[in-house]
């Protein structure tokens, strides 16, 4: 009950293959942060991620004001680019 009532409203967004960011629509408050810092509660959230991700994950806790989306690369273009040589992608 007590890691529900702190993560609700809150979104989930994958950084990288490694870290999940946990973010705070109204910002996180420093009990609040104490409290989903407690280790058995690391352990439920970090069980609950692994469950649902298939591999183990560094979750991170920031407010939506911090929060800076990745870009989404297309790998294929940069490849394109980098070959300095003219080709048409038909897609």
């Amino acid at each position: 009950m007590v890691l529900y009532s702190n993560l609700v409203n809150t979104k989930a967004k994958q950084k990288d293959d490694l870290t999940l960011e946990v973010i705070f629509p109204n910002g996180l408050t420093a009990f609040g942060k104490s409290l989903l810092e407690r280790p058995e509660n690391i352990r439920e959230i970090s069980n609950l991620v692994f469950k649902e991700c298939g591999k183990e994950m560094r979750i991170k806790y920031i407010n939506e004001s911090e929060y800076q989306p990745q870009e989404q690369k297309n790998d294929i273009e940069d490849m394109v680019k980098g070959l300095d040589i003219p080709i048409n992608i038909i897609e």
